[in-house]
């Protein structure tokens, strides 16, 4: 079960419904990435904070908006970006899939505190493959969360756990849904009352 997402070429009404349910008072906006040589992959808040005491400028929380393949679903990412002297937002954290650009929804009220935060996410398309695509998102929210500490997650506590992930990923393959279960985003409510409460606009 692969389902990819990617920075959207477009924002489509579904994505500025997604937006303003994050943060009805701004716009998502492309931000080019430009990343720092010194950066890494998945580390936005130490690296922009880095570059901020090394050259000026400051730090804008939001998150980047993915949408996924054959507009299957969106998701939303906590993230920071740098915003320069002039007042123009780059992203300096470099991407695992090359991305030149993403889009960003700026967030005027959220700071990371260094606690974990979980993507947002919106079925598009509700059906058994984006439903477990769904519920594996949680679960690898809840296997980064079990091995964050001081601001990272522990990659080598991570591998040691593999096969934890690995039966969360078999398990995923197997799972389908009804209306009266616990929806699988990990809300605790019932689909019919949560993400599979009417057919996304």
């Amino acid at each position: 079960m692969i389902l990819n997402s990617t920075t959207p070429k477009t924002v489509s009404e579904a994505i500025k419904v997604f937006c303003a349910d994050i943060d009805s008072a701004q716009p998502p906006i492309y931000v080019p990435v430009r990343p720092d040589p010194t950066a890494a992959i998945n580390s936005c808040f130490g690296s922009v904070s880095n570059f901020v005491s090394r050259g000026g400028g400051s730090i804008q929380y939001g998150w980047i908006i993915w949408a996924g393949s054959k507009q299957l679903f969106l998701e939303a990412e906590f993230h920071a970006v740098w915003v320069s002297p002039f007042y123009e937002m780059i992203d300096i954290t470099p991407k695992i899939d090359g991305e030149v650009n993403i889009l960003f929804l700026p967030d005027m009220k959220r700071v990371y505190k260094g606690q974990l935060i979980e993507n947002k996410r919106k079925l598009l398309v509700i059906n058994d493959a984006t439903l477990r695509w769904l519920w594996l998102g949680h679960h690898r929210h809840l296997f980064k969360e079990r091995h964050f500490k001081n601001g990272q997650v522990d990659m080598e506590a991570a591998l040691r756990d593999k096969d934890q992930w690995d039966q969360w990923e078999s398990q995923a393959e197997a799972l389908t849904f009804s209306r009266n279960c616990y929806c699988p985003c990990g809300s605790g409510k019932r689909l019919k009352s949560c993400c599979g409460r009417r057919s996304p606009s």
